[in-house]
């Protein structure tokens, strides 16, 4: 009952947040300190369109965590950090990990980039998984999140949405310049150790910058009823460059490299609730390099023409170990991955058309190195068996893409095309290889009329698509608490969603809502064969067995209440049914949501987080029988985090007191409980 009251009153409240701006005088808010907007419908975006526009002009549902935002926001890594992002609810199997959850959706179908280039690849999982905290928070300069299916601009996996983490760029000056930053973070009880330094050098033509980063986490310490969740915490080191190089006015070179090392992430859920003495991934490494070229003409049709190789390699091993058991497993996994992503931006005015487009070609080629090996406490020579993927598989995907806007006045139009095909080579026994060669088309089509000069009605209609990757087909072991086996007849996902929005764009208030149906055919899923059981666990296959749609409501506001003072808010609800099994789709997120107080005067900030989200008592199936979830399904929940700082010329602190209640409380579907009370101490001081 107190829970549900709590929903009524924040539903309360963002409806008179709406009512009173609508009907009150139109104050200016030029004199608004950028770094309280978080809800800038004027602010400009590169991911909806892979052109630079303002959120208010894309049809697309966008929100962005920009670099004020970032230093605001008091959460420890990149998957917290989109807490603090409109419809987007984070699950957490294990205290190293954190997966997204957009329009219901997670793992292999939502899509994560960094610079525009793709994070998921060939065994990108199913479910919940842990890439999303391999990106350094302390690398990022803003968050761009498209919620609804990216597939004609991005390919493969953007079902759900898409995530574009923007690394740090200085800005170019005059005069050369050089610059240094040490930042750290401390929380109570061993929480967390965290120390990040860069350096940055700019002037004129071009500017270089690098960041070190070594963080300790203790384990995480959930509220007053859970208290210490050990083996929970890891260590994390990384580090990265970023290059750019004006050459001239049409000639940019720019270039990064990004490297991460998590280890000894231990699988909590594992220790607790499936028996394991040991069960962890170590190491957890990621790099990722580019050197981008653009060639900007001086005028005419084409805007720019961006070239840009990449490479990437993912490692992880796995360790395991049952209780009174003397056989450790350790599996590992590599991937490598080079790409080629080739765009050209147009640009014309006929008359009072206004006529823009991205157009491209994108390929990316994935060989996964996958081997399993066991060794006994009583004798150290390893036993190899075939690891969790098969060992030289390939996997190569290529695509062209075109995307067109045409705008007029009040109307605008959008309308995107994308074919994309696969080649996967799976070798099997024997020395034999299979062949898959899956492709898809899909396209868009959105419509935006302004029918005042601050409010926009939007329609959109989208296809996506999600092919099967190396670790659908061919998959053979333990995953999660069962046991999955190859199957090499899958076909695609596909999904068809309908979107209904308008954006109001207030001197004092900003406002967006969608309403969204998205039908999903050919669903991947896993199914029981029967009472087969290897190693102790039941056995399950891949299959395309199921259709089924996902439809729901988000919105947020903007409220400036002062020179001095906002207020941000977020309400989503998400419905999703299985039409074949006439069940609920599996791990839909519960209503969820969240109000940000901030205030900001000269050197002097103050925010006040309250997050909560309903209970989740409508299961499917294969939710019952996860262990993370069980019968009961999830209670619901609220939380209140207080922070504030100061800047002393070159100086900043901040002090932020987490789960100030010290409430119990678990993210639907999660492995391990949040934060309870604690303190998070912040510095940082600029050279």
């Amino acid at each position: 009952m107190k829970k549900t009251t709590t929903l009524q009153l924040l539903s309360f409240l963002g409806f008179l947040c709406l009512i009173k701006p609508v009907f009150s005088q139109n104050n200016s808010t030029s004199n608004v300190p950028d770094s309280l907007i978080s809800l800038n419908l004027n602010e400009v975006i590169f991911t909806g369109k892979k052109l630079k526009s303002n959120v208010f002009n894309t049809a697309e549902s966008i929100s962005i965590l920009h670099s004020k935002s970032l230093s605001l926001n008091s959460q420890r890594n990149t998957p917290e950090l989109l807490n603090e992002s409109p419809g987007v609810f984070i699950q957490k199997t294990n205290h190293g990990g954190g997966s997204a959850f957009l329009r219901g959706l997670t793992g292999n179908q939502v899509l994560y980039l960094i610079d525009g280039i793709r994070i998921n690849n060939a065994i990108t999982r199913y479910g919940p998984n842990q890439y999303l905290n391999t990106i350094d928070r302390f690398s990022l300069e803003r968050i761009e999140i498209v919620r609804g299916s990216g597939s004609v601009l991005f390919g493969s996996d953007a079902i759900g949405g898409v995530i574009n983490m923007l690394s740090i760029n200085p800005d170019v000056n005059q005069q050369k310049k050089l610059l240094g930053k040490i930042s750290t973070r401390i929380g109570s009880n061993h929480l967390e150790e965290s120390l990040n330094g860069r350096i940055s050098y700019q002037n004129k033509e071009s500017w270089l910058t690098s960041g070190i980063t070594t963080r300790s986490f203790g384990d995480l310490i959930g509220g007053k009823n859970t208290k210490l969740q050990h083996p929970s915490g890891y260590d994390e080191f990384c580090y990265d460059v970023k290059t750019n190089l004006q050459i001239n006015k049409r000639h940019t070179i720019q270039g990064l490299f990004q490297y991460v090392h998590q280890k000894d992430v231990p699988v909590y859920h594992k220790y607790i609730l499936e028996n394991f003495a040991l069960n962890k991934m170590d190491p957890q490494k990621r790099n990722l390099a580019y050197v981008g070229y653009t060639y900007t003409p001086e005028k005419g049709f084409i805007q720019n023409i961006k070239f840009t190789p990449n490479f990437q390699q993912v490692t992880e091993s796995r360790w395991s170990k049952k209780n009174n058991s003397n056989l450790t497993t350790i599996e590992n996994d590599t991937v490598e991955i080079f790409g080629v992503l080739t765009e050209l931006n147009t640009l014309k005015n006929i008359g009072d058309w206004k006529w823009s487009g991205s157009h491209g070609f994108d390929l990316y080629h994935d060989k996964v190195n996958s081997n399993r090996f066991q060794i006994y406490d009583d004798n150290n020579t390893p036993i190899y068996r075939r690891g969790l993927y098969p060992d030289d598989a390939t996997q190569i995907s290529y695509a062209f893409f075109t995307n067109q806007h045409i705008e007029k006045n009040k109307f605008q139009v959008t309308l995107g095309n994308r074919i994309q095909f696969l080649s996967l080579q799976i070798p099997i026994d024997n020395g034999q290889v299979i062949n898959i060669q899956p492709k898809a088309w899909v396209g868009n089509l959105y419509v935006a009329q302004a029918i005042l000069p601050k409010l926009k009605l939007i329609y959109g209609l989208n296809t996506g698509f999600r092919a099967p990757n190396i670790d659908d087909l061919g998959s053979l072991g333990i995953v999660d608490f069962r046991y999955e086996i190859p199957n090499y007849e899958l076909r695609p996902e596909k999904s068809a969603q309908i979107q209904i929005g308008y954006k109001w764009n207030g001197p004092k208030f900003n406002m967006e809502t969608y309403t969204y149906y998205n039908r999903l055919k050919d669903i991947v899923v896993r199914n029981k064969k029967g009472n087969e059981t290897i190693d102790g666990y039941p056995v399950y296959i891949k299959e395309n067995a199921e259709n089924g749609y996902i439809m729901g409501v988000e919105t947020n506001f903007q409220y400036i209440l002062s020179r001095y003072l906002q207020m941000t808010g977020s309400l989503t609800y998400t419905y999703g049914q299985n039409t074949s099994k006439k069940e609920p789709i599996r791990r839909i997120p519960p209503l969820f949501g969240y109000v940000n107080i901030q205030y900001q005067k000269e050197k002097y900030w103050a925010k006040l987080f309250f997050q909560l989200a309903g209970k989740q008592q409508r299961l499917a199936a294969g939710d019952i029988s996860d262990n993370r979830i069980g019968r009961l399904g999830t209670p619901g929940w609220s939380v209140i985090n207080i922070s504030n700082g100061f800047n002393f010329k070159k100086m900043d602190i901040n002090l932020t007191l987490q789960n100030v209640l010290d409430k119990d409380y678990k993210f639907h579907g999660s492995g391990i409980n949040g934060v309870g009370r604690s303190l998070i101490l912040g510095f940082s001081w600029s050279i």
